[in-house]
């Protein structure tokens, strides 16, 4: 690929996915190294970018996620939310091939070693090194298969204020493009939709000037996903 080509590839495309299920997804690069915003290390994880095609397989959306990282002193319920990013990793594995969720499954278990370990280790003083393990172990599993490209239906909600667009903190998020629609698992909530409703609100009531969206913004100094 000459260097026009790669800048061309490489360029960010401004509009975020939308807000329910998007359709034709891939995960274009995924990383577990630092981030940066403002100069400030981001205390997050697993930095995800999403891209959705149009029929010609060119990308016209796109957004980044990620996962906060592990934190028992100031999180109420650590087992809950490392279990349920457990899932996701594995539902997102599992989208892309399910010899990659095996696989990956193989690789968690050996971490995880027993729900009392989890359980000990999401609530303890290394609950982050934990979770990185979790988390490298992940996209070791899946990187080599991200070039192929495979397609994927992704749900997409927003903050409880309407403001920020994230993953779902719950399952499912994820499924092959293989899965018929009629047959998906992916769903909105009527509270996910009343969500997303405060944004029309809010964006009417200030004239149409949108507030920007953290969930899909560039950290400004990032010297890993600035490439991208």
């Amino acid at each position: 690929m000459n260097l026009l080509k790669k800048l061309l590839a490489s360029a960010r495309i401004s509009d975020p996915l939308d807000f329910g299920i998007n359709e034709n997804v891939i995960l274009k690069f995924i990383t577990n190294e630092d981030q940066v915003w403002d100069g400030q290390v981001l205390e997050k994880n697993c930095h995800m970018r999403f891209q959705k095609l149009n029929d010609k397989g060119e990308p016209t959306q796109e957004s980044r996620f990620s996962y906060f990282n592990a934190d028992p002193t100031q999180d109420k319920n650590p087992v809950q939310h490392l279990l349920t990013q457990l899932e996701q990793l594995t539902e997102i594995a599992m989208a892309m091939d399910p010899k990659l969720a095996e696989k990956y499954g193989e690789k968690a278990s050996k971490i995880v070693e027993s729900e009392e370990n989890l359980t000990k280790q999401a609530r303890g003083k290394k609950a982050k090194e934990f979770q990185k393990k979790l988390v490298d172990a992940f996209i070791l599993t899946v990187k080599k298969s991200i070039d192929k490209k495979p397609r994927l239906r992704l749900k997409v909600v927003t903050s409880w204020d309407g403001k920020y667009t994230n993953l779902p903190n719950n399952t499912p998020i994820i499924e092959s493009m293989d899965i018929d629609k009629k047959d998906s698992h992916l769903s909105v909530s009527h509270q996910e939709t009343l969500n997303h409703m405060k944004t029309t609100k809010r964006t009417a009531a200030s004239n149409g000037q949108i507030e920007a969206d953290n969930g899909t913004e560039t950290p400004k100094s990032n010297p890993v996903l600035d490439d991208l």
